[in-house]
């Protein structure tokens, strides 16, 4: 891995599904990097399958660190945060796993003001970042979306930009 990479994306596919000897390997491995600070992961394991949050996988990703992990979960609808997503954030809270949430806008599903209010508030009594997005009362406009995705997209090259030369 270039020595210039401080933040490390965990993605395809679901990673929370492998093994959890597979997800130790994988994090110990990044940990045991001088030049990474942060592991993140983008699963929605949390969501659509809480029982799988179990003591060895939160060991796995817990505990206090120098590399800390942020789980970047997708909730689509307020109806997916159940009782049993609750308690499985709470315990990755718990163990010292940072949890935020990326919104995948689909249409008449989760595209209208009252539903993006309704995510944003419940994310929040969970204890989880919501995405920047739903922080106004509607949700964005096709524009808003590429432009916010354009904004993001020149901040990541600016900060990989900005890390390469440090």
């Amino acid at each position: 891995m270039h020595a210039d990479v401080r933040d490390v994306l965990i993605t395809g596919g679901d990673p929370l599904l492998l093994p959890d000897q597979q997800i130790a390997y994988l994090i110990d491995s990044l940990r045991a990097m001088a030049h990474v600070e942060i592991v993140r992961i983008d699963s929605r394991v949390p969501i659509v399958l809480p029982q799988r949050i179990t003591e060895s996988l939160k060991k796995i990703l817990g505990e206090y660190h120098s590399v800390p992990i942020w789980l970047s979960i997708q909730c689509n609808h307020p109806k997916e945060l159940t009782d049993e997503v609750a308690w499985a954030v709470y315990d990755l809270l718990r163990c010292g796993v940072n949890i935020g949430h990326r919104l995948v806008p689909l249409k008449g599903l989760n595209d209208d003001g009252a539903t993006f209010r309704a995510l944003h508030r419940k994310l929040l009594r969970m204890r989880i970042r919501p995405d920047a997005r739903l922080s106004g009362a509607a949700p964005p406009t096709p524009d808003q979306q590429c432009s916010s995705l354009t904004a993001s997209t020149a901040e990541m090259r600016l900060s990989m930009t900005a890390a390469a030369s440090v």
